[in-house]
């Protein structure tokens, strides 16, 4: 490139049809240097250090560039096996966790939970949030939309040190719910997709199944009774209980046992939906429910409630959202039944943490509840 700029003071048309392949070869370059560094090949994900593995991995890089510099060869080797052992904790260290966990992300007006079990012997992904699109002016555009998944999602995943997810669970075809698992095809294996099979899928629900059957990822399409094992944690899918559902009644709920609690994560299952469920499985019982459709009126009503006798209830929804989730007739609903509330809106992710017996702490991102400046 310089000699061509040299050549056009000099021979300026020589110059101009030198450009041609010089741009070409450029431009080439570029794209797969940008192809290069958006492959998963070339990421290393240990997540986030503590504050004792960071100081350790400082020291040992230290170490080693003090005696390259000293070229001391027996120093060298030894700093850089300490370096490496310092990363390799790092990798292994979820591997002898006996404690699980399930967060529900704060991903905005949306949903997304990732449940992680003990010794790292699972990873579910339950939806991954999704900007919802309503129409704007011009001026009110952005150079670049909030993507959640690009955003939250994904940097969550790596900060937890998660390469691969063993089951992406989407519960159904609406864009708040599956818009944001973009990114996680992009950056993060995933081994498979149980999805909620509609009645009448959407075009843009066909879109992100072709790019995610594209990437070679096994689709399963949840049925009824569907269940699994996985250590001393169960999974069942109740709903959708038939191929027949469409929108958010083909929702997929999940029954789950964990932690010696049963858990129930209703995607955004409505009152329709939830009297179809009790008549199925009549004697339904959950310690900790995931509220359906982000807390809306037309969802968590109050037999739904009474019938589950949950002891906690996970709300997900964005703060001064103009839905006006979770609404007050929910709250009255799960407060009357004396469930111990956790909203995203007030106070950010949700984090359970849990052993194979017993639950070991609830814990939320904020300490202190947002002040309330929606007008509501």
């Amino acid at each position: 490139m310089f000699s061509i700029i040299f050549l056009s003071l000099l021979l300026p048309q020589a110059a101009a049809a030198a450009m041609k392949p010089a741009e070409f070869i450029i431009l080439l370059l570029h794209d797969n240097l940008q192809a290069l560094a958006e492959s998963r090949i070339l990421q290393v994900v240990t997540g986030q250090p503590d504050i004792l593995q960071l100081l350790l991995l400082s020291v040992s890089l230290l170490l080693v560039f003090a005696m390259a510099e000293k070229r001391h060869r027996i120093g060298i080797v030894l700093a850089a096996g300490s370096l490496a052992a310092v990363f390799g904790w790092l990798f292994a260290a979820p591997y002898f966790d006996s404690k699980g966990a399930v967060t529900v992300i704060d991903v905005g007006q949306g949903d997304s939970i990732l449940i992680e079990l003990p010794y790292r012997k699972g990873i579910y992904l339950i939806d991954g949030g999704g900007a919802l699109a309503f129409p704007k002016e011009e001026w009110q555009k952005r150079k670049k939309e909030y993507d959640p998944g690009e955003q939250i999602v994904v940097p969550f995943l790596k900060s937890k040190g998660i390469r691969t997810i063993d089951k992406l669970i989407v519960t159904h075809g609406d864009i708040d719910h599956y818009g944001g698992l973009y990114a996680v095809l992009k950056q993060i294996e995933v081994k498979q997709m149980l999805y909620g099979r509609s009645d009448e899928e959407k075009d843009s629900e066909r879109q992100f199944l072709e790019t995610a059957h594209r990437q070679e990822i096994p689709i399963v399409f949840a049925e009824k009774e569907m269940a699994w094992k996985e250590g001393d944690q169960y999974f069942q899918v109740l709903a959708p209980l038939d191929d027949k559902a469409s929108g958010n009644e083909a929702s997929i709920v999940l029954y789950a046992v964990m932690g010696g609690r049963s858990w129930l994560f209703a995607g955004d299952l409505e009152e329709e939906g939830e009297k179809q469920v009790m008549q199925a499985f009549p004697g339904l019982k959950a310690d900790i429910l995931k509220a359906g459709h982000h807390g809306s009126r037309t969802s968590t009503s109050a037999s739904w409630v009474n019938q589950l006798q949950p002891k906690a209830a996970l709300l997900s929804s964005g703060r001064c959202n103009r839905f006006g989730h979770p609404h007050e007739e929910v709250l009255d609903i799960l407060e009357a039944g004396e469930v111990d509330i956790y909203r995203t809106d007030e106070k950010g992710a949700v984090e359970i943490t849990f052993t194979h017996q017993d639950i070991v702490s609830i814990r939320q991102a904020s300490e202190e509840i947002l002040n309330d400046q929606c007008g509501r």
